[in-house]
């Protein structure tokens, strides 16, 4: 009879870190440690916030009565999306005419010598480009761009570098100092990654000033054929174009001229707001009242 084979039984032993030992790996390492967190919590946010967006989303597609958006593209997107009816009703502008006063004297400008960019100074609307393009043109022409930081104080901080006296960068303009600014440019270019649709861009056309925008399809639906494209995120492209538009003197006016012609037929706010009422109308289950008419005699037929 053999003898029973006894398998001695391997000991294991498990030994908890003392909170001393986990201060020494996080003193020893804690540069790696404060990275990871960060990380971590960058994507946290980044995905929250990327929820709530959607979250913006999918309640405008299915909570309203009636959902407005403001180009074809939207509409397009919302009813392959969601198969939901939306009202079109785009931004718009107003005609202008070149105005002259004082700003232009007071910035160091001259009329019809400067190429323009307005909004907001933020990396998807490629200002960075743009000064990156306009440096490599041979040009006695100035690039103005005027707008202010929306949270992106670093991302100025790059742009302001490029200050020169080719490249101006200047601070939010209104009043008389924006139309003056505006109605004077010699090319208005808006190089950004994405838009709904551009108020700065419907104001250019409205003022009759050349446009050159990047092609993504709200652009391409605003200008159509009053204006010239390039390519986004191609800066030789972009050199190239405002190469060539800062050369031909009347192949700018003539694209002025019909991106005019564009707003007046499409993007003017007496329209859209007559529309906008109009929704809002038969959402109510009002009617309009007459200019003759007092108002509170819109529903009772007296002053209230």
């Amino acid at each position: 009879m053999h003898d029973e084979l006894q398998l001695a039984r391997p000991s294991i032993q498990i030994q908890t870190p003392s909170l001393r030992d986990l201060a020494a790996v996080f003193f020893r390492h804690k540069r790696l440690f404060v990275i990871s967190f960060i990380a971590v919590v960058t994507l946290g946010v980044l995905y929250a916030a990327r929820l709530v967006l959607k979250g913006g989303e999918w309640s405008s597609a299915r909570l309203p009565n009636k959902t407005i958006v403001v180009s074809r593209a939207l509409e397009a997107y919302y009813h392959s999306r969601y198969e939901k009816p939306v009202v079109y009703l785009p931004n718009g502008t107003e005609l202008r005419q070149p105005l002259h006063g004082r700003e232009l004297l007071r910035l160091g400008l001259t009329a019809g010598q400067y190429v323009l960019f307005l909004g907001r100074f933020s990396p998807e609307k490629n200002c960075d480009m743009l000064i990156d393009a306009f440096e490599q043109v041979d040009t006695s022409m100035k690039l103005v761009l005027a707008g202010g930081s929306s949270h992106t104080d670093e991302y100025v901080a790059k742009l302001r570098a490029h200050e020169s006296d080719k490249i101006r960068l200047l601070d939010w303009l209104s009043g008389d100092a924006l139309a003056e600014v505006l109605t004077n440019a010699a090319l208005f270019v808006l190089p950004s990654d994405m838009e709904g649709l551009s108020l700065a861009l419907l104001d250019a056309m409205g003022a009759g000033v050349c446009v050159l925008a990047s092609d993504t399809p709200e652009n391409r639906e605003v200008i159509a054929n009053a204006g010239f494209m390039f390519r986004r995120e191609e800066v030789e492209h972009l050199r190239q174009m405002i190469t060539m538009l800062i050369a031909d003197a009347d192949l700018r006016a003539a694209i002025g001229r019909a991106g005019k012609r564009r707003v007046q037929q499409e993007y003017l706010w007496d329209g859209v707001t007559e529309q906008l009422e109009q929704m809002y109308r038969e959402l109510t289950g009002s009617k309009r009242v007459r200019a003759s008419e007092p108002v509170g005699s819109a529903t009772s037929g007296k002053a209230a």
